[in-house]
């Protein structure tokens, strides 16, 4: 037998299909919460957590590609640690 107890009500659910990420973190940043995803296309997706329609903010490029990823509040900056692959490691 399985017993569910509900913890939390939550009033909705928003659902996005993205690419799956080779890291991520969160932010607070003024009363906004922000999501980082690094993808494997060698980028950084930025998107807005406190819009339910989970809206992209920006888009940026890394070197490589991006295995950590961390959020610095005092200095307001994220840092990755990235590493170099070879052209061809995802096409098989």
């Amino acid at each position: 037998m399985v017993r569910v107890i509900p913890v939390h009500n939550f009033l909705g659910q928003s659902v996005a299909q993205i690419d799956e990420p080779t890291a991520f973190c969160t932010a607070n940043e003024s009363a906004n919460e922000l999501l980082f995803l690094a993808l494997r296309t060698h980028c950084i997706e930025v998107y807005l957590l406190n819009n339910p329609d989970l809206k992209r903010l920006t888009t940026f490029p890394t070197v490589d590609l991006a295995e950590y990823i961390l959020h610095c509040a005092k200095g307001e900056y994220i840092a990755t640690m990235e590493a170099k692959t070879h052209p061809y490691a995802y096409a098989l």
